[in-house]
């Protein structure tokens, strides 16, 4: 066995008989340590989980814009309809109500999308970061939030208690 191990935690190079991580201060003491092919592949979950991290804040800070946005100016926007269009003033008044409560629901999805990549980025909760990332791209950026959903479905070995991780990087 060569001299060179990796850390448990972050995967980061450790020298021989190392007891804590100078990257993520993890006792080393007691935890096997892992080298080869599990390494470069938990390296490159950890950078899976980054990155969606990475779109899930872009979808947050979208949402939440887009959201609110919609939210204050449902109201100006659809008079402007009826002005241009009076014949579809029956119509029309009832959509100021749904643009408000889609705008709503946009900005919560912006929020929850927070939430969502510091649990991808601290590889917390594997199935709620799932459930979340699912909500977040119905209710917020679909296109986004289905990235951001696959990188974590990819990075499920490092989520912290994931039994699957016991096995792959030991």
């Amino acid at each position: 066995m060569n001299d060179i191990n990796f850390c448990p935690a972050c995967g980061k190079e450790l020298s021989a008989g190392t007891a804590y991580c100078p990257a993520c201060g993890n006792n080393i003491n007691g935890q096997p340590a892992y080298s080869g092919q599990a390494e470069s592949e938990k390296r490159k979950n950890i950078e899976r989980t980054k990155m969606a991290a990475v779109l899930l804040l872009i979808t947050a800070f979208l949402s939440i814009t887009s959201g609110l946005w919609l939210y204050y100016n449902s109201a100006d926007f659809i008079n402007g309809l009826i002005d241009t269009y009076p014949e579809f003033t029956d119509m029309l008044s009832s959509m100021t109500a749904i643009m408000e409560v889609s705008g709503l629901l946009c900005a919560v999805a912006g929020f929850i999308s927070i939430a969502v990549a510091w649990l991808a980025f601290k590889r917390k909760v594997w199935d709620l970061t799932v459930v979340l990332c699912v909500i977040v791209a119905v209710l917020g950026n679909l296109l986004l939030g289905l990235i951001a959903l696959w990188l974590i479905w990819k990075a499920k070995p490092v989520f912290e208690g994931n039994d699957q991780a016991q096995n792959v990087y030991r």
